[in-house]
């Protein structure tokens, strides 16, 4: 499948976050928000938010975070495609890290295809009924950083570590 990209204000961002987000709210600000489109049926199809950091980054006038992603699920790549524009366009606003969480349970595989490594995992605290807490995962990408495998299979195993932990209590 095949996207456009669109600007979406604030919004439009909060509407489709709300109607398809899985578990976080609306935002209620953004340095900008693009949207993915469906080339064909000219539907949006996915939001990716970006502002200033909400952690201790924020204090690093060259940081933002990737705040929100969410994508209606049969569009596959969407989230990457997004990522990835949402990228190029904070790099070329002049910021040199892009930050960005996921939770324990989610994978980060489209951080990981547009070249973003784990830096942080947080404590994650399982319950024996499969219920977690905590555990959330820091995403950074940094403009000019040399590629590295080694670093990448790290962070797809730590990744991978984390849901072998929360699938022996959910099963």
């Amino acid at each position: 499948m095949t996207y456009k990209l669109e600007r979406i204000l604030l919004d439009e961002a909060a509407t489709f976050t709300a109607k398809h987000h899985r578990h976080s709210r609306p935002l209620k600000r953004h340095k900008f928000t693009i949207g993915a489109l469906d080339s064909v049926t000219n539907q949006l199809v996915g939001i990716c938010t970006v502002d200033v950091p909400s952690s201790k980054y924020n204090r690093f006038l060259d940081h933002v975070e990737i705040r929100r992603v969410c994508t209606i699920n049969d569009n596959k790549n969407a989230a990457s495609f997004l990522i990835g524009h949402a990228c190029n366009a904070c790099f070329s606003m002049g910021y040199k890290t892009i930050i960005s969480y996921t939770r324990a349970d989610e994978s980060g595989v489209s951080l990981m295809a547009c070249g973003f490594e784990v830096t942080q995992l947080a404590k994650l605290g399982v319950f024996h009924d499969g219920s977690f807490k905590g555990g959330l995962v820091t995403w950074k990408k940094w403009l000019d950083y040399e590629f590295s495998l080694a670093r990448r299979i790290e962070s797809k195993d730590a990744i991978t570590e984390r849901h072998k932990i929360l699938k022996k209590y959910r099963s």
